[in-house]
């Protein structure tokens, strides 16, 4: 089967699992919990609107997107973002070889944006759907999140492994 391929029926599958716990249509709070209460600096907790919570899951923050501008931007390259989400990200972008030695344009796609620290993205709509995708596929993530941050940016956030249900 054909990496595409492969991609395409991995989010067939987690949309699937997914949809199994959250409900996709509806609106979450995300927060970031760095105390032993909740093992560590990548666990993240979803509640619902009347802040209940949904689930605890550990993530793993991609990057983000700049509607403004047009770029993505990888979170290795944020200041800020600690040592072990870069070793995460990192680990991710070293797949790049998975893309290497074809002319298809997804293809040729997917390793220009393993390669590149930002990435100018001029069809974004499309873009960003194949990032979603090659995300979900690379990080085994089983959803990716993409709530705005303060400055309007789209953050990439897969949860990885789901701690607890609370529904």
């Amino acid at each position: 089967m054909k990496i595409i391929e492969k991609i395409k029926n991995n989010k067939v599958d987690k949309n699937k699992e997914i949809n199994k716990i959250l409900n996709i249509k509806k609106n979450y709070n995300i927060s970031f919990k760095k105390d032993s209460l909740y093992e560590g600096e990548n666990t993240i907790v979803i509640t619902d609107e009347d802040n209940n919570k949904v689930l605890t899951s550990e993530y793993i923050f991609f990057g983000i997107y700049q509607s403004s501008t047009k770029l993505w931007v990888w979170s290795s390259s944020i200041p800020g973002v600690s040592k072990n989400q870069m070793e995460l990200v990192n680990n991710i972008r070293n797949k790049s070889f998975i893309f290497e030695n074809d002319s298809n344009k997804d293809i040729l796609f997917y390793n220009q944006l393993l390669t590149n620290d930002v990435l100018n993205l001029n069809d974004s709509e499309d873009s960003l759907g194949k990032i979603d995708d090659v995300l979900l596929y690379l990080s085994d993530s089983i959803v990716i999140l993409k709530p705005l941050n303060s400055l309007g940016n789209l953050q990439y956030i897969g949860l990885t492994k789901i701690k607890t249900k609370y529904v």
